[in-house]
């Protein structure tokens, strides 16, 4: 989740980041998380007389900027990335242009902070019987309900009379059993998240404070939640020609980054097993050659990666890597032999097959020499035939090759054709599979020899597979 830069996203999402030994201390958790971006999403429901559009802008560098137009009573903004820090938010009526903003009058200016990595929701309210047009900033929960639970949060916004005592209203259910924690919510408050059972019927009404078997004030509809769903219930209308109802607002929590590492990196016989640091936090402890870390689920942001001996916190080599909201990476650790330096190599999801077609990643890894003469070509191994003009690979160099489905029988030879001849197993590619050719070893601690990693990287180890 890393900022201002919204739009600093890597080019290098699939690159090479080189990993140098004795870098600064690795930056903590905190350090990224105060570095991501907020999230903001916006919801009217401001009783200002019937469906009563409005365009929400923010000053961004001192310009108003439009975030949308022609928002009506009920509808949402969904969440949208913004560095954090304190804008001035302004209400507009009718649906304007990014052009006509300049010449408009707001209905309303409010600062609105937004801190970093959190998700909030600005619910604009008010407008009748006293309650002026303002603006309420919800943070939304940072964390899911725990396992087999669900929550419900209210916020009133519904100015149905005048003076906020007169508002007060408890959410019970239908019985007019109290939940604990909705009762007393008057006009412009939010309650909760309260925990329910995920999975069992919830039947609620919203009736007067104190007045549990009067008629309600709005009936909901039973429904059950399902396993860590977030229900939202904002309360609105009930003056300005809209009656009293229940907005739904989903809650759309961040896709997480997922990272596993593999260990590729022929610095010793045996196992050479290596620790891994995230943030200056041990993630993975004594991951083996050939080993496949499990899935970390990670904010998005920029993480200092480092290797370590097993147990030790100093790095063998440590570095930064870029890593974006929703994606799957597999950071694999190379060299450290034969005067190549320790390094990770980045590999992020691939672009879908071409239709009908395969897509194979090749991926130069073993650092049996340094500088030229460690380069490689990929051959047919037929007719010692250049494959798809992967010639004059570097250590280190990730090519992705599309092609249609079928066999292919290749291998790995020195520049030219000659020389070393490191056979590859048959690559069997059906229609819109994806794979990995990788090859691994410094000839010396490791034999050099071929991996064919899966597109879905589920195994924990990857065996050797050797050519014929």
């Amino acid at each position: 989740m890393r900022l201002l830069p919204v739009a600093r996203v890597l080019s290098l999402i699939l690159g090479l980041v080189a990993l140098v030994a004795g870098l600064p201390v690795p930056a903590s958790r905190a350090a990224v998380l105060a570095q991501v971006p907020a999230r903001v999403a916006v919801l009217h429901a401001a009783t200002l007389g019937g469906p009563a559009p409005v365009t929400v802008a923010a000053t961004l560098g001192g310009v108003d900027t439009l975030l949308i137009s022609g928002l009506s009573f009920g509808q949402r903004l969904p969440y949208q990335d913004l560095p954090a820090g304190t804008y001035p938010v302004k209400l507009f009526a009718g649906a304007l242009t990014q052009a006509e903003l300049a010449g408009a009058t707001p209905l309303l200016t409010a600062d609105v902070v937004l801190a970093p990595a959190r998700d909030q929701t600005v619910v604009a309210l008010g407008g009748a019987n006293g309650f002026p047009l303002s603006l309420l900033v919800l943070s939304d929960s940072p964390a899911p309900p725990p396992t087999g639970q669900a929550s419900v949060r209210v916020v009133h916004a519904a100015p149905f009379a005048a003076g906020a005592t007169a508002t007060g209203v408890d959410v019970v259910r239908e019985d007019g059993q109290a939940i604990p924690g909705l009762l007393n919510i008057v006009f412009g408050e939010s309650r909760g998240p309260v925990l329910v059972p995920a999975g069992v019927s919830l039947d609620l009404k919203i009736v007067l404070t104190g007045q549990p078997a009067a008629e309600p004030l709005i009936n909901l509809a039973p429904r059950s939640l399902a396993v860590g769903e977030e229900l939202i219930l904002v309360a609105a209308g009930g003056a300005g020609g809209q009656p009293l109802q229940v907005i739904e607002v989903p809650r759309e929590r961040r896709a997480p980054v997922q990272l596993r590492v593999l260990h590729l990196a022929p610095v010793a016989s045996g196992t050479a097993a290596v620790d891994v640091l995230v943030a200056g936090e041990r993630a993975v402890e004594r991951l083996p050659y050939l080993g496949l870390s499990d899935e970390l689920r990670l904010e998005e942001g920029r993480y200092t990666v480092a290797l370590a001996q097993p147990g030790e916190s100093t790095p063998l080599a440590s570095g930064e890597l870029e890593l974006l909201r929703g994606r799957s990476y597999v950071a694999a650790a190379i060299g450290g032999a034969n005067g190549v330096p320790l390094q990770i190599l980045l590999l992020g999801d691939t672009d879908a097959p071409p239709p009908g077609g395969a897509l194979l990643r090749v991926v130069h890894a073993a650092p049996f020499a340094a500088g030229e003469a460690a380069l490689l070509d990929l051959r047919e191994e037929r007719n010692n035939a250049l494959f798809r003009g992967l010639k004059d690979l570097p250590f280190g160099s990730e090519s992705l090759v599309p092609l249609a489905s079928g066999i292919y029988r290749l291998r790995f030879t020195s520049p030219g054709g000659g020389g070393r001849f490191i056979p590859a197993p048959d690559l069997v590619l059906s229609a819109g599979k994806r794979a990995t050719l990788v090859v691994v070893g410094d000839g010396v601690n490791q034999p050099l020899r071929p991996l064919v990693l899966p597109a879905d990287l589920n195994a924990r180890v990857f065996l050797p597979l050797m050519g014929r």
